[in-house]
Formats: structure tokens, C-alpha cells, sequence
């Protein structure tokens, strides 16, 4: 007399993931078609989000703290370097009638506008320490009104007006620095996804082997950050949201996305030859 062994029976799973995974199943032909309504959407709606995130966002308004300092910018005419304008004789010295002129005209046309508090120069003050060593490169100290967004349009509206003929001249001061960082920043967005994405399906073909299941990741990463921008669109309506919440989104869109969707391919992939494609979904 022999014992007959039996495999043991595993359990149907239960809970709220078992339940989503069956929904998917027996609709999987209408979540398709949503997405496919709703991709487009996304993408379109989204697409303009990087140019609507503003610089700055560290001020309350509401905050006394912030009432003082706008008092003491207006009233009293003080404030941090926002920009430094650095002119370079490249053929003479600081004391130059020339150029002396040209720098001059560069300060009265700033001076004129009506979000410029003051502006010190070398000129104007006679303060050696606004000067070289040397003598061939001066700067001026230009303070603007208002948060970090409006001083950074107002630095963009301003930028030609600094340009003195013959005398080349270059940015410092807070506002440009975060102007080019924030321009780094976008450049760099989308340089990573350029590289990423490559490297990223290079490896998952190597991993499963298989086109479909390695293409999985990429699509449904793709699609977190379109739908994140998508949501940022909605938010913006009510509130302001920095630019770097578009680092925030990509690095976590694409990252969470691809990682969560490698757990749950290889899970599917081990259960299918035992259950089949709609259970090992679920």
C-alpha cells in the first residue's frame, strides 16, 4: 500500500491588493482605454508646468518678519546684493573718462526703474573696496523691491540695460546665481532622462529577457511623471509651487515607478506557470 503526497493548496489571496488585482483583470480592456483617453490629456496639460513653477517660495507674506524687511528695502534703502555687475577695461583702468561715462549712463538708466531701491557703485561712492587691484574691473550692487519670483522678471527686463558699450560685463549677486542654477536645473532634467532612459532599458532587457516585460517599468514611469505634472497643473491653480518640485517629481516618478514595477513583473513572472495569466495578476 502506497501513500499518495499531494501538493498543498494555497490559499486564494484576499485584501484590498487580491481585490485590485482582479479588477484589473476583468477590466483590463477598459483601464486600457482610459489610459489611452487620459495619457494625451496629461501630456498636454502637463507640458507647460516648467514654465509656470516660480523661484524662491522661502517668504510668508503674511509674516511680520517679511513686513520689517520690506520696510527697511523701501524706507531705509537696504537689502542684500541682488545683482553685482562686474565691468573689465580691457584696455585701460577704472579712472578712464570713457568708461567712466559708459557706466554711468548703465547706472542712471537702472536707477530710473521703478523695482530698483538703490544701486552703489564705485562712481557714485568713491569706495576703493568696489575696485581691483589692478584697477581695470569695477562692479555695482543693484537692490530690488518685492520676493525672490518678481526680482528674478525684474533682472530679466533689466539684463540689456547693464551692457556698456566696450566694456565687457558679467553677472554675480543672488538673483543671477539662482537664475542659472534654476536654468541648470531644467537643462540637467532633461539631459538625465535622456541618459537614463537608455541605460535604464539596457539593463531591464538583460534582466528579463523579454521586451514586453522590460518595457513595462519604462511605460508605467513615464507615465507617473506625466500624470505628476498633471496634478502640479491642478495645484498651481490654487497655489504657488517651486521649480524644484520638478525635481521632486521626476527623480521619484521615474525611480518609484521603475522599481515597484520590477517587484511586481518578477512576482508575475514566477507565479504564471502556475496560475496562469489572470491569477498570477492577481
Amino acid at each position: 500500500m502506497t501513500a499518495q503526497v499531494t501538493a498543498p493548496v494555497r490559499p486564494a489571496p484576499r485584501g484590498l491588493f487580491a481585490a485590485l488585482g482582479a479588477f484589473a483583470v476583468r477590466r483590463r480592456f477598459h483601464i486600457v482605454t482610459v489610459y489611452a483617453l487620459l495619457v494625451p490629456l496629461a501630456v498636454w496639460l502637463g507640458a507647460p508646468v516648467m514654465g509656470m513653477l516660480r523661484t524662491g517660495g522661502f517668504e510668508d507674506f503674511g509674516a511680520e518678519s517679511w513686513q520689517v524687511r520690506e520696510s527697511l528695502v523701501n524706507e531705509l534703502g537696504t537689502g542684500v546684493a541682488d545683482i553685482i555687475a562686474l565691468y573689465e577695461n580691457p584696455s585701460g583702468n577704472v579712472d578712464d573718462v570713457e568708461m567712466l561715462s559708459a557706466v554711468l549712463d548703465v547706472i542712471g538708466a537702472i536707477e530710473k526703474d521703478k523695482d530698483v531701491v538703490r544701486v552703489i557703485s564705485y562712481y557714485t561712492t568713491g569706495a576703493p573696496t568696489l575696485v581691483s587691484t589692478d584697477r581695470t574691473k569695477t562692479f555695482i550692487i543693484v537692490n530690488l523691491s518685492g520676493d525672490d519670483q518678481h526680482k528674478q522678471e525684474v533682472f530679466e527686463r533689466l539684463e540689456k540695460r547693464f551692457v556698456a558699450p566696450g566694456y565687457p560685463v558679467s553677472f554675480a549677486g543672488f538673483v543671477p546665481i539662482n537664475n542659472a542654477l534654476y536654468r541648470t536645473v531644467e537643462e540637467d532634467l532633461t539631459r538625465a532622462e535622456l541618459l537614463a532612459f537608455p541605460i535604464t532599458a539596457v539593463l531591464l532587457l538583460l534582466i528579463f529577457g523579454s521586451v514586453a516585460s522590460s518595457a513595462m517599468p519604462l511605460v508605467l514611469g513615464v507615465l507617473a511623471v506625466s500624470f505628476a505634472f498633471l496634478a502640479m497643473r491642478v495645484l498651481l491653480l490654487f497655489t504657488d509651487l517651486s521649480i524644484f518640485a520638478a525635481n521632486v517629481v521626476t527623480v521619484l516618478g521615474l525611480g518609484l515607478a521603475i522599481d515597484y514595477s520590477l517587484f511586481l513583473v518578477s512576482r508575475y513572472r514566477e507565479e504564471l506557470p502556475l496560475l496562469g495569466v489572470d491569477q498570477a495578476v492577481i
